[in-house]
């Protein structure tokens, strides 16, 4: 299969390329052994690129992809993973339809709401308990870890949205929390990015609220959800490596990284 999918111009393969799609599935999926490491580059890449392009072209090599990481991966969490990423289709589809009907999300709580699946990051948390070779499903019904998620989930739309606005402002994409801050709240734009990031911050302690209860709770005792917890943290701080430093979203040629590379030492 064609790693570049449906690229095939010298252009499009170098752009591509340049996006350093493996290296987002490096540091935002640390725990990832070298085989898991090629299949979650792969998938960052189509979920990624599909979002700008959503032709039946990408199909052949997201399909390989899939059978490459079912090959190895527990039936279980395949199942999981397979249902992570209907949600978050139909939650696209759902959202795309809103669209076309001019409803469009004008305050913060009913972005959050329809950003919830669309943002993909319940997919990634599925990811990320294959990469450490764990199953937290069993907890996912207790309203701490539910909070959690939840929690999880915001800041990950807030962080995404923060760092990907120049773009998609430069490219006409309306759909982001700085565009509906300024909308709900009649400021500039320079003053809406300004209260997304203080939403962030907010959110993100909110998340470290709700993982400090998940710890001091029964739960708290079982080193799979200690490392759910700490993985958490690793790919946001991956993803904002990334998508700070990547060509898809700064523009350049070249991807030029900011962190230097250390070595992934798994908690206990």
């Amino acid at each position: 299969m064609d790693r570049f999918g449906p690229y095939r111009t010298s252009e499009e393969r170098r752009s591509f390329a340049a996006k350093d799609y493996p290296y987002l599935a490096s540091i935002a999926f640390p725990a990832c052994n070298e085989r898991l490491l090629g299949e979650f580059a792969g998938i960052c890449a189509t979920m990624t690129e599909r979002d700008d392009d959503w032709a039946d072209h990408w199909n052949p090599l997201i399909a390989d992809i899939w059978a490459r990481l079912a090959s190895h991966t527990d039936p279980r969490q395949m199942s999981r993973l397979t249902a992570a990423v209907s949600a978050y289709r139909e939650g696209c589809a759902a959202h795309a339809r809103k669209l076309i009907q001019g409803d469009i999300p004008r305050d913060v709580g009913t972005y959050l709401i329809s950003r919830y699946l669309t943002i993909g990051q319940l997919i990634d948390h599925v990811l990320i308990e294959i990469s450490l070779g764990i199953d937290v499903s069993d907890s996912l019904s207790d309203p701490l870890m539910a909070e959690l998620v939840r929690c999880d989930v915001e800041r990950v739309i807030a962080c995404q949205d923060v760092l990907s606005f120049p773009k998609e402002h430069n490219d006409g994409d309306d759909e982001n929390l700085v565009r509906v801050i300024a909308t709900e709240t009649g400021c500039s734009l320079n003053d809406a990015v300004t209260q997304a990031c203080v939403f962030f911050k907010d959110a993100n302690a909110r998340t470290d609220r709700a993982a400090d209860a998940v710890l001091a709770s029964p739960l708290g005792r079982r080193k799979d959800i200690r490392q759910f917890i700490r993985a958490l943290n690793d790919f946001v701080a991956g993803l904002i490596e990334w998508t700070s430093c990547s060509s898809r979203y700064t523009g350049r040629t070249t991807s030029v990284w900011a962190t230097p590379t250390v070595p992934y030492r798994p908690e206990d």
